[in-house]
């Protein structure tokens, strides 16, 4: 998650000595390991599921990035490569009437590439170990649609206690200062704002969470 820069006047740690969130996690699971890694310097074998677990992270980054509101479901996956700004917003019956089949449709559209893109990654890696074919797929790629059926339950629920301060804000094109990657660029009230109650579409925008843009 986006965090401020440290005041440099009373920061006590300094830049090169903070833990990441993975040898924070590391640390917590094994200092003996932690210590081997970032110490001895030591390396490890590096597994299939290594490189699977960062194919879902970049798949569900990529579907959270697009829009049931300016995507179909069948839509390229380079759809969003020019910017969201310049994708016109689906007509009302155009919109996906379950908003999970559209989750499902994006991850299947994104997977593959991704997927085979990680299995040449770890293919050419000097330290591979294991068996690629040992591991489902398909298992991989059920994990990605958990992932997005969880958002699902946090834009359901923006939508139901949402305030009217918080909506209008949003519509007004109020943004955070740093935020939740969409493609965006231009300012001004978003294009995909409505009137009246919250719909699904505008919790889907506002409950985005922050992640690491897969393309920067």
């Amino acid at each position: 998650m986006p965090v401020r820069s440290a005041d440099p006047e009373t920061d006590s740690v300094g830049r090169f000595n903070r833990l990441s969130a993975s040898q924070a996690n590391t640390w917590d699971d094994c200092p003996r390991l932690w210590y081997y890694q970032n110490k001895m310097r030591l390396k490890f074998p590096q597994t299939p599921p290594l490189f699977l677990g960062r194919a879902v992270e970049e798949c569900v980054c990529r579907v959270l990035m697009e829009s049931p509101g300016l995507v179909f479901p069948t839509a390229p996956l380079d759809v969003m490569s020019n910017g969201a700004d310049n994708l016109l917003p689906l007509f009302n019956d155009e919109l996906p009437k379950d908003f999970m089949d559209w989750c499902e449709s994006r991850v299947d559209v994104h997977w593959p590439k991704i997927r085979d893109e990680m299995h040449e990654e770890w293919s050419n890696n000097a330290r591979k170990a294991g068996n690629w074919h040992d591991y489902s797929m398909d298992v991989y790629r059920d994990m990605c649609v958990t992932a997005l059926r969880m958002h699902m339950d946090e834009v359901k629920q923006c939508r139901d206690t949402i305030t009217e301060i918080e909506l209008s804000d949003w519509r007004n094109g109020i943004r955070n200062n740093i935020p939740a990657p969409d493609g965006r660029e231009n300012s001004g009230p978003h294009p995909l704002a409505k009137t009246g109650g919250c719909t699904l579409v505008e919790a889907w925008e506002i409950a985005r969470p922050w992640f690491v843009d897969p393309d920067a």
